[in-house]
């Protein structure tokens, strides 16, 4: 029974293997015959490339989310003198030196 079982795994990991390979070359035929049919103005077969459209989106979307990320990152954070906590350098009481986060805090 194990053998059998032993056998099947092998079996199953061979063609998920096999397919895995197989698409791959697939893919790497596909568009080089792709590549040949796109005309000098960008278009394939006459129309509009769509995969052009959608790859020009997601790289603006993705450039976006960095400047965003850089923004919120862009924060300098300082600890406060008393209490300890983290906050912004711009929200900061900055008094002979030290960082405090109110004014209780301060007094």
């Amino acid at each position: 029974m194990i053998r059998i079982l032993v056998i099947l795994v092998l079996v199953c990991v061979l063609v998920y293997l096999t397919r895995r390979a197989l698409k791959g070359i697939w893919r790497s035929i596909s568009g080089a015959q792709n590549s040949e049919n796109i005309g000098q103005n960008g278009r394939e077969n006459g129309r509009d490339s769509a995969c052009e459209n959608r790859a020009q989106g997601r790289e603006q979307r993705q450039e976006q989310r960095r400047e965003q990320r850089h923004e919120i990152e862009g924060y300098d954070m300082v600890e406060c003198a008393t209490c300890g906590t983290f906050i912004s350098k711009k929200e900061a009481i900055n008094y002979q030196g030290k960082n405090y986060c109110s004014k209780s805090c301060l007094g």
